[in-house]
């Protein structure tokens, strides 16, 4: 699913690329004061990985930008992604497995780099500040002693902040392609935005 969609912003991306009349509309669409942007994200490489952790649900996400000046912008973002994990405890020999669902709700500020060489190309970075709740579920038994002992909780909640760098490639006067790296929901994010 995931290269299938990027495979079409490609091809979007490229046939919108080749009018001659869109050349002119490129600058508009990354470095105007006033503008709005939403962006749906996939991650990549998530942080959950770092865990040995299955990909069940790649961290999914929504955006949307405003750009207050040339070289600023603020946003709100929502992410979701599920994992599964293995733990084998010691003492019982036991062996639990669990399915963690996240879901994350933050701002961001971004600042702009005027430092451009080429029109339809934004260079940015930023921090995030935001509340991520999660829920486990044990998928081969119930919440029990294992669990406690290590506070493991069925439901957990906690605000978290994080900073990205990033770069934007606008394909139009409507749409652009993005690649962020940060430390967030996935530690690589690619993603595809549309003015609104």
């Amino acid at each position: 699913m995931k290269t299938m969609l990027m495979f079409w912003a490609a091809v979007l991306c490229l046939s919108l690329n080749s009018s001659p009349g869109l050349a002119q509309k490129r600058a508009q669409l990354l470095f105007q004061k006033g503008q709005t942007d939403l962006f749906m994200q996939v991650g990549i490489l998530p942080t959950y990985l770092i865990d040995k952790a299955k990909i069940v649900l790649p961290p999914v996400g929504l955006r949307a930008e405003h750009r207050f000046g040339k070289q600023y912008s603020l946003g709100v973002e929502a992410a979701h992604s599920v994992s599964q994990k293995t733990d084998f405890f010691v003492p019982t020999e036991e062996v639990r497995e669990y399915q963690n669902t996240s879901y994350f709700f933050g701002l961001r500020n971004s600042v702009h780099c005027d430092c451009r060489r080429t029109e339809n190309i934004d260079l940015y970075g930023g921090f995030s500040l935001g509340y991520t709740l999660t829920y486990i579920e044990v998928l081969n038994g119930t919440f029990g002693p294992p669990e406690w002992q290590r506070d493991i909780r069925p439901r957990r909640g906690s605000f978290t902040y994080s900073g990205f760098l990033g770069v934007r490639y606008a394909c139009g006067p409507w749409l652009s392609l993005s690649g962020e790296i940060g430390f967030g929901v996935s530690l690589v994010q690619l993603g595809v935005g549309i003015k609104i």
